[in-house]
């Protein structure tokens, strides 16, 4: 993994209090109505979180290249899909 890990640690902190069960639960009604279509569903979710936390102000202490942050973010977040019952 390429992000620093004290950007790892920052990216995990800032996506912990967006990642909620309820969250994911809307999001797998979401993908079943049709009202989000992706071709990747997991990394779509990854994404969406990662840029409600840039919303709130998440940056890292450089620029990566997407394909690093996309690692990070797999590594961060656990798949939302593994959950659906």
């Amino acid at each position: 993994m390429k992000v620093s890990h004290a950007d790892f640690s920052a990216l995990v902190a800032a996506l912990s209090d967006l990642d909620t069960p309820e969250l994911r639960s809307l999001y797998r009604i979401e993908l079943a109505c049709g009202r989000v279509k992706a071709k990747d569903p997991e990394k779509f979710f990854r994404w969406y979180l990662f840029n409600r936390a840039s919303d709130r102000g998440f940056k890292f202490s450089t620029q990566y290249r997407d394909a690093w942050i996309d690692t990070a973010l797999r590594n961060a977040v656990d798949p939302v899909m593994d959950e659906a019952g």
